[in-house]
């Protein structure tokens, strides 16, 4: 991913969150509903009622869950495989590029 398609694709995700953000109000205080309008809306993901109402109610928001992972991770347990491990440092690296010129993309 070039540093342009970086900058695109964060840009893109934060348009998006701010209109749905404007649009339905609540998705300001609840990220698992924010996510739930986010994957319909933007990626086209059709949710039925009833997994939004079991998600809302129950479900760990997948930020935690993957902050666990990392931090497992982080700690030298359960490691990726070698080809995973390279395109995280490599995506890491270009954010990091792309964040440090542009901090208000996020």
């Amino acid at each position: 991913m070039s540093e342009s398609e970086v900058k695109l694709n964060l840009k893109n995700v934060e348009t998006m969150v701010r209109y749905i953000m404007a649009h339905f109000p609540e998705t300001r205080s609840n990220d698992k509903l924010l996510m739930l309008h986010y994957w319909e809306l933007v990626d086209r993901i059709k949710i039925p009622r009833e997994f939004w109402k079991a998600f809302l109610r129950r479900a760990t928001t997948p930020e935690t869950i993957t902050r666990a992972r990392r931090l497992i991770q982080a700690s030298g347990d359960y490691q990726p495989r070698e080809e995973v491990k390279k395109y995280r440092q490599s995506r890491s690296k270009k954010f990091r590029e792309v964040l440090s010129g542009q901090k208000t993309l996020i």
